[in-house]
């Protein structure tokens, strides 16, 4: 045998042991357990902050990422996932405020609730296309995540899914049939935002405390907004609200300061308490003629000059346009029976009330304040009498 032939089986043998002791530190490094013939990883020892997840381990394939398997380890910066990982259990990298960069398995079906929980660092996050569930939590509270790519087999976004986060765009992939309550909640740097046709419901709150979110395109098929879904979205200038809708929640749009055009579409039949107190900057609402109850505060607290209820309306409900300080002038249709407490109180320049139907009747101190407004009314209609409320009345 050669020299040349002896050094280069010395030189591969070197490698291959090198290789096998790398294999042995790497299975040392984490803890795991064995079901059904596969390894799910269970916990994390070593002190490398790179980390590859090995394919296998003792000849089994490495296929899950067991619960809170790398929670709170703050020496984890970069993780890279092989392809037989299938699933991400629940608080796996929950407060790895290191870690900067994940690459998730091409064969993930599920991200576990809390997944990637409080991991304050990461900025980038691609979801495969195997990807069809995002659990609770995932990513919430990752305030630096900025550029989100989501997979085209995903199905759901589950409740608070990436609540808390930076990102500042999100196209919502087709196929996507329900986002879980307050799923982009308080996504401050949040400015725009494309739901699918595919799209069936949306949660309570998906996109509540959005500071800086200014224009939403709703699918045709959403039946409901639903309550606290707007709410405090301060840049907020379009509502957006498909037709098909036939309810619109309590505080759905409360606290959207600069919305100036409220357009329900016909159909709607139900505008929830608060769903639009404090858009101080609400000039215009048109209300269809289906509409046939509106909750308690719905309009407080905006600057709508005039408004004309409409025909199905049978109750104005307490304080729904109470200190609208712009409101001028009021339509009540004929079919109202009911005014309620502090209905259209403190509104300081209301001068014209029209009622086109008999007197109903009145809750406590409907018009306080309003010193300049005049009851006027049809004659031959019943109940009306000099005063009405406390404010002068005219035929």
């Amino acid at each position: 045998m050669t020299s040349k032939i002896r050094q280069r089986l010395w030189t591969n043998t070197i490698c291959l042991l090198s290789l096998t002791l790398v294999a042995i530190t790497q299975a040392q490094d984490y803890d795991y357990k064995v079901e059904h013939g596969t390894i799910t990883i269970t916990g994390y020892s070593g002190t490398n902050g790179d980390i590859s997840i090995p394919h296998m381990t003792n000849g089994l394939p490495v296929t899950s990422i067991g619960d809170c398997a790398f929670a709170d380890l703050a020496n984890v910066t970069h993780v890279s996932m092989p392809g037989t990982i299938l699933s991400i259990g629940k608080e796996a990298f929950r407060g790895c405020m290191g870690l900067t960069h994940v690459t998730i398995s091409s064969n993930v079906t599920k991200i576990g609730i809390a997944a990637f929980y409080c991991c304050t660092n990461l900025s980038t996050v691609t979801v495969p296309d195997s990807v069809i569930t995002i659990d609770s939590l995932a990513f919430a509270s990752c305030s630096a995540l900025s550029t989100l790519k989501l997979g085209k087999s995903l199905n759901r976004i589950e409740g608070s899914a990436f609540a808390g986060t930076g990102i500042l765009s999100i196209a919502v992939p087709d196929g996507v049939t329900a986002i879980g309550g307050s799923a982009f909640a308080g996504c401050t740097g949040l400015t725009n935002v494309v739901l699918p046709e595919s799209l069936e419901t949306l949660d309570i709150a998906v996109f509540s405390g959005c500071a800086n979110l200014r224009r939403v395109s709703f699918p045709g098929r959403i039946g409901a907004i639903p309550k606290y879904t707007f709410k405090s979205c301060a840049s907020l200038d379009n509502t957006g609200i498909p037709t098909g809708v036939t309810n619109i929640g309590d505080h759905a749009f409360e606290g959207c300061i600069r919305l100036r055009n409220a357009i329900v579409p016909d159909g709607v039949t139900s505008i929830g308490n608060s769903a639009f107190a404090g858009c101080s900057q609400l000039t215009n609402v048109v209300l269809p003629q289906s509409v046939t109850k509106i909750g308690k505060g719905a309009f407080t607290c905006t600057s709508l000059a005039s408004v004309r209820l409409p025909p199905g309306l049978l109750r104005v409900p307490d304080s729904a346009f109470c200190s609208c300080h712009c409101l001028t002038s009021v339509v009540i249709p004929d079919n109202v029976s009911s005014i309620g407490d502090d209905a259209f109180a403190d509104c300081p320049v209301l001068t014209c009330i029209w009622f086109k139907g008999n007197m109903p009747q009145l809750g406590s101190s409907p018009f306080n304040a309003d010193r300049k407004a005049t009851v006027y009314f049809i004659q031959g209609r019943t109940g009306w009498g000099p005063t009405f409320g406390g404010l002068p009345t005219m035929p």
